[in-house]
């Protein structure tokens, strides 16, 4: 799924249309369950595990989801969670894909190799047979300057920095 980081609604329709026909789906990274809480709104009957390790935002997705969703503590590096579900997605959680040109690359947050891949191997033991894994693709980053309205007194800002060696050229 490709679209603005911030633009939820977007990224909910996306992950919709590559999710149908699933039901039993995971969020790697809920954060604060904003897209958790598109997706819900897109189709009600999606049962969203949302995981997270740390405590503030998942007292904010817990708020913002209530009941709709469950929301779970957990590292993508040690969970255990006991079931498999029909799909697992990750959008600026501890993975997902980068876009430079015609180039794709997959990304971790993780500190080293080893870990990406013992990530890999945990969220592949929580899919089912012929699940989903549907990773977010960060395009590169463009000269769109400026701020964007993402509801509830949140404003998203983007500006487009030079890099050292840009600085050195000139």
């Amino acid at each position: 799924m490709e679209s603005g980081y911030y633009n939820y609604r977007k990224e909910a329709q996306s992950l919709d249309s590559i999710l149908k026909g699933r039901k039993k789906i995971l969020e790697i990274g809920v954060g604060t369950g904003l897209l958790a809480e598109k997706v819900l709104e897109l189709n009600p009957n999606y049962e969203i595990t949302g995981i997270d390790f740390t405590p503030a935002m998942l007292d904010r997705s817990k708020a913002r989801l209530g009941n709709r969703a469950k929301v779970v503590e957990a590292n993508v590096l040690s969970m255990d969670l006991q079931e498999s579900f029909d799909g697992i997605y990750s959008h600026g959680g501890p993975a997902g894909v980068s876009r430079v040109g015609k180039d794709y690359h997959l990304y971790s947050f993780l500190p080293n190799w080893e870990d990406s891949v013992k990530m890999l191997n945990n969220i592949a033991r929580h899919l089912v047979d012929g699940g989903l894994l549907v990773l977010s693709i960060q395009g590169e980053e463009t000269d769109a300057d400026g701020e964007q309205d993402i509801g509830k007194g949140i404003v998203y800002e983007q500006q487009k920095h030079l890099s050292f060696l840009e600085n050195q050229e000139m």
